[in-house]
């Protein structure tokens, strides 16, 4: 379908056609083509009418390679599992980064929620293998992930309206919220524990 279409556009034989046709031809090729690809951008995830996804930024963090948190990363960590307390959270999806790891630290040691590791990449595409694999379908989760990859997460929920820059280096209060209701998923954001600070260090 899109070959005949790409190829009459570059045969220029859309000229020859009167208003009427060009309208049918339209509605008939060329928007069922952008909802096809509008449905791509949505991943088909295991999550139930009751269930809802949580996504955070790990919390402040040292330099290096591998960072680990710093106090205030430390205290953020607290806060998030002090938000997270009523939630009904069944996993934690965590990246192998320890900075991400530690974030969820108190959640998995003060209320006993299991953390499951992917592989951080902008693809997403190990993220969403390992929540398919791992969650149950009315269960609720946690995805503690990075700057650089948050926005690409939301996108690929079927936000697609959602910037796809990256967080500031700055922002680790963010709390990204996505409910479902007939697989349209809704996008709520909120701040969570103490305001980031502006001198937080740069990476993701």
């Amino acid at each position: 379908m899109i070959f005949i279409v790409l190829t009459l556009i570059q045969k220029h034989e859309f000229q020859i056609f009167n208003k009427k046709i060009y309208m049918k031809t339209f509605v008939i090729y060329i928007i069922p083509m952008l909802l096809v690809l509008q449905s791509k951008a949505q991943v088909d995830l295991p999550i139930g009418k009751n269930a809802t996804i949580y996504i955070v930024r790990h919390a402040e963090k040292l330099g290096g390679e591998d960072p680990l948190l710093t106090v205030d990363g430390n205290k953020r960590s607290g806060d998030l599992m002090r938000t997270m307390v009523d939630k009904k959270i069944k996993k934690i999806f965590v990246s192998e980064f320890k900075r991400t790891q530690h974030t969820a630290d108190s959640m998995y040691l003060q209320l006993g929620i299991d953390t499951v590791q992917y592989i951080a990449d902008t693809s997403c595409n190990n993220l969403f293998t390992v929540i398919k694999s791992r969650n149950k379908k009315n269960g609720s989760i946690l995805i503690v992930s990075h700057s650089n990859i948050i926005q690409k997460i939301i996108y690929k929920l079927g936000i697609t309206d959602f910037s796809q820059e990256y967080i500031p280096a700055n922002e680790f209060d963010n709390l990204y919220i996505i409910r479902f209701k007939n697989k349209k998923p809704t996008l709520i954001q909120l701040k969570y524990g103490a305001p980031s600070s502006t001198t937080a260090p740069m990476n993701q």
